[in-house]
């Protein structure tokens, strides 16, 4: 459940059953550079087979009971394996009945934008070749930016 404000709960689950989009701010910062929190909000619609596949970002109910919007590394008949933008380490197999949305679009600084675009795809496909060395190149970033 998300807080829409001090007084009213969301269920987001039952929003992408009933086939709906929404939007939401993730908190944390497991997918900066890529998504920053308080600035930048994720656009989500109900998962699809398609959607299941490297780089996509997806919705997933991990460990424990917290939902957690990350990006996947692979897909094995075992299930799917996701990193965070802003981490190194694996997590999963996660099974596909875990998996509930796909982020198809973003917004950042009040401007929407669509995962498909070029410039998007590009640096994400980059971003997820660098995962064994981005910890070097994020966390000075991060320092510039006074997000550390």
């Amino acid at each position: 459940m998300i807080e829409k404000n001090s007084k009213e709960k969301i269920d987001i689950l039952k929003l992408l059953e009933e086939g709906k989009t929404i939007q939401i701010m993730p908190r944390g910062y497991s997918m900066h550079p890529l998504l920053v929190p308080g600035r930048d909000s994720a656009i989500l619609r109900p998962v699809r087979d398609e959607d299941v596949r490297r780089g996509q970002v997806l919705l997933f109910r991990g460990k424990g009971e917290l939902l957690t919007l990350h990006r996947v590394w692979k897909v094995t008949k075992k299930g799917v394996y996701f990193v965070g933008d802003n981490q190194v380490r694996i997590e999963g197999p996660i099974p596909r009945e875990k998996i509930y949305a796909t982020m198809c679009g973003y917004v950042r600084k009040g401007k929407e934008h669509d995962t498909k675009e070029f410039f998007y795809t590009c640096i994400t496909g980059i971003w997820l070749f660098l995962r064994p060395v981005r910890f070097w190149i994020s966390k000075p970033i991060a320092k510039l930016r006074g997000h550390i």
